[in-house]
């Protein structure tokens, strides 16, 4: 009905309600991700879709991870973790599969076990700049 949402046109209008979206539905990992972290990860899902179609293929999600604190991540990085959302090498990734992968108990990629909340920081100030 009218009252659901596609993830895809929400995620362009304010990521923050994509959580929402996963939250009521019970597929977020993670119920304890805040809005504002979830528009700040909208912004840095946006910043890589360079062409603005709204899915990442595995090349971009790799930049995605790199943006996250992970310089070293590669695109079998990015494999791995669109696997996990079943997603095949060749496909992409929308912003709803894109939250959960980042938000999930198991880190995006193994360097960013670590160092996950600590890119927060930089993510915070990149989504109040990007307003």
């Amino acid at each position: 009905g009218p009252g659901v949402e596609p993830p895809l046109s929400m995620v362009r209008r304010n990521p923050a309600e994509v959580a929402d979206w996963l939250r009521a539905r019970g597929k977020s990992s993670r119920p304890d991700v805040t809005r504002a972290r979830a528009s700040a990860i909208g912004e840095i899902f946006n910043l890589v879709d360079e062409s603005g179609s709204g899915a990442l293929d595995s090349a971009r999600v790799r930049e995605a991870f790199r943006v996250l604190g992970d310089a070293n991540a590669t695109v079998e990085d990015a494999e791995r973790a669109m696997a996990r959302v079943g997603i095949a090498p060749n496909g992409k990734m929308e912003f709803p599969e894109f939250l959960t992968i980042v938000t999930g108990p198991e880190p995006a990629t193994p360097r960013l076990a670590n160092g996950a909340s600590a890119a927060m920081l930089p993510l915070e100030m990149l989504a109040n700049g990007a307003s």
